[in-house]
């Protein structure tokens, strides 16, 4: 009877099954969590939601479907100050606009999701956020500044893999 316990499982399948290339079961999974966050009121867990069913979208190639989700979690994720939050719907926003070849607008929100990620010290963000402004750059024709947010990526890929060995080392 721990509805917030069963959405947040929910929501954890629907990554396994997303994890598997299954979006058609991730989606569902991710919007069975959705509507007991909504009927919960847990702001958290409806931002998480919108913003797995946004990658969802994305990945079935419903851009304007991802666009909408990814903006509602990041509204929701402003209200309630999660920069974690903040930072990955700026950066899935940014992906789809690079996407739709609205290379300003993608740009922007890459870039401020960069600024937060190296904020609050998101390692994993500050490569992903790297990554894509790099391919958006790439995009534009951009080379040198595609090479810098490459290096970046790269940078933090690496650290992340050596904190990785490191962990194993220490087991």
């Amino acid at each position: 009877k721990n509805k917030a316990g069963i959405a947040n499982n929910l929501n954890n399948i629907g990554i396994v099954y997303q994890y598997q290339g299954d979006y058609d079961l991730a989606i569902k999974y991710y919007l069975q969590s959705l509507s007991i966050a909504e009927e919960l009121k847990n702001k958290a867990g409806i931002a998480t939601s919108l913003n797995n069913i946004g990658i969802i979208y994305f990945y079935q190639g419903k851009i304007d479907s991802s666009l909408v989700y990814d903006k509602r979690a990041l509204k929701i994720y402003e209200e309630i100050g999660n920069k974690d939050g903040i930072s990955l719907s700026l950066n899935n926003i940014g992906e789809t606009y690079t996407e739709l070849g609205k290379y300003k607008e993608a740009l922007q929100c890459l870039d401020s999701s960069l600024a937060i990620a190296k904020e609050i010290g998101s390692k994993d963000m500050i490569k992903t956020a790297g990554a894509n402004l790099a391919s958006t750059y790439q995009k534009l024709g951009k080379y040198d500044s595609a090479f810098v947010y490459h290096q970046l990526s790269s940078q933090y890929q690496d650290s992340l893999q050596n904190e990785e060995q490191s962990k194993e080392i220490g087991k």
